[in-house]
């Protein structure tokens, strides 16, 4: 597929990424001749109108929601039936950083998790849930910030996709039992979900690595405990391990029951391990 070559006042530049919902490039604002990650929607969820409309509505909530450990987004908008939304562009995701497969020291990993919490708490506090927290979805600042993407698009593909494909929308590695079931979600759901991300961060897998995606589905409808040990096997500190294991619990009421109760945990971690607390 060729990439356009303009959609409404940004120039494309390249295609930097392309999912199942839709296609980001690197582009160029003609106005302010600032680089963005210009991300449209895929031709068939724009057919939705009611879609498109949740889309957009999504991503103005998150353009309105400053903060340090979520992207920031320009503008969302629709141009001659495409709908985008443009924001800053970031170099790289963690889940390229994990590809490389190079350990990352075990409070360094913690001290992410808390940083992606503090976007989270920010996010929920706000009445919005992600839906789809997985690695490719945590982008980095060249300083090594983590700032969450994506918000919104999990929800706003979700009638569309269920629609065309029959199936859950969202990433079953990463997806919640909750999700998975197909039951309501909350924000203990975005918790399971970077429960995951900081399994796979300590382990360098997350724990149904392998399992199908129908096999994921199945593993949770029929409630049994997610394996994980592999945090034993990886000799990962007790007090880390358990808050990973809670975050992975089948039954939401034994997780941390917000993002900034998980953000307080981790952060306790942080300095019984004699580092400074994360801020940002």
């Amino acid at each position: 597929m060729q990439n356009p070559q303009r959609i409404d006042k940004y120039e494309i530049l390249e295609r930097i990424a392309s999912g199942g919902q839709a296609t980001v490039y690197k582009a160029m604002d003609t106005q302010s001749w600032k680089t963005v990650a210009l991300k449209v929607l895929h031709s068939h969820f724009n057919e939705d109108s009611d879609m498109g409309r949740r889309f957009l509505r999504e991503a103005l909530m998150i353009k309105n929601l400053r903060h340090d450990n979520i992207v920031d987004i320009d503008e969302a908008g629709e141009s001659d039936g495409s709908h985008f939304i443009a924001m800053e562009l970031l170099p790289q995701s963690l889940d390229k950083v994990l590809k490389r497969r190079r350990p990352l020291a075990v409070l360094e990993v913690v001290k992410l998790i808390a940083k992606i919490a503090r976007g989270l708490e920010a996010a929920h506090q706000a009445g919005i849930i992600h839906r789809d927290v997985k690695p490719s979805n945590i982008l980095l600042t060249d300083a090594g910030v983590p700032k969450i993407a994506d918000f919104g698009i999990a929800r706003a593909t979700e009638f569309s996709a269920m629609t065309a494909t029959g199936m859950i929308p969202g990433s079953p590695q990463y997806m919640s039992p909750e999700q998975a079931k197909d039951d309501t979600v909350d924000a203990r759901s975005d918790l399971y979900s970077l429960g995951v991300t900081l399994f796979e961060m300590l382990t360098g897998r997350t724990p149904l690595a392998g399992v199908s995606h129908q096999g994921v589905l199945l593993h949770h409808a029929n409630d049994k405990d997610v394996p994980t040990g592999a945090l034993d096997q990886a000799r990962i500190p007790e007090d880390i391990a358990s808050v990973t294991k809670k975050l992975l619990s089948k039954n939401p009421e034994e997780r941390p029951q917000t993002a900034g109760d998980l953000v307080i945990a981790l952060n306790a971690i942080i300095v019984n391990h004699g580092e400074k607390s994360v801020t940002t």
